[in-house]
């Protein structure tokens, strides 16, 4: 009997933009002892660390009852085209499948954070001026475990709910100042431009 690709227990897991959690990984935790150490090394493989930038887009309520569904589904993605521009040219990845009006990019430690936040704040300010919808967002430095193309862990819950219920339009929450020399204002922020790969 050949093992199944998909586990339907695995529906009740949070996953908004990730495939499925890989079966062989539920088997080894399953057929083990399960405790956090041996969950670590389960997850060993899977483990990212550096910086994770969520974003929401804000007011679809409204939107809803303003526009058609197919109106409010071409805004939506216009945002997250701008962000994954800015992503994807410093040196992020895009993570999971950019569906609905949510969006992730992880960034590896070889990309500062100056220039994750420079670049968030140029993709929000061409959002804010060039858009009819907002796009809050959060910067979280973590560690993360990649599974089925999604993020996972307590970091990236944070992350994503900080993005979520949080960042209003317009808004960029970071938990970042660790990482930068000195902290930073908004007009500081402002002044800074994207670093881009060469």
């Amino acid at each position: 009997m050949a093992t199944p690709r998909i586990i339907p227990a695995l529906a009740d897991l949070t996953q908004d933009i990730a495939g499925p959690v890989p079966v062989e990984l539920l088997y080894a935790w399953a057929a083990g002892d399960q405790h956090a150490a041996r969950a670590e090394t389960l997850l060993e493989p899977f483990r990212v660390d550096g910086i994770v930038v969520s974003s929401d887009t804000t007011g679809l309520s409204r939107l809803t009852k303003e526009r058609d569904l197919l109106e409010v589904l071409a805004l939506i993605s216009e945002p997250k085209q701008i962000l994954h521009a800015f992503a994807v040219e410093i040196g992020g990845r895009p993570i999971g499948t950019w569906v609905a009006d949510n969006t992730q990019a992880c960034y590896p430690r070889t990309v500062e954070a100056p220039a994750i936040l420079a670049a968030m704040f140029e993709a929000g300010r061409r959002v804010t001026c060039e858009l009819t919808i907002g796009v809050g967002m959060c910067v979280h430095e973590g560690t993360f475990y990649d599974l089925g193309g999604g993020l996972y862990g307590l970091d990236a819950h944070i992350v994503e709910k900080l993005a979520e219920h949080h960042a209003g339009p317009g808004e960029i929450l970071a938990t970042v100042a660790q990482l930068l020399d000195a902290p930073m204002s908004v007009r500081e922020l402002s002044t800074l431009r994207p670093t881009y790969r060469k």
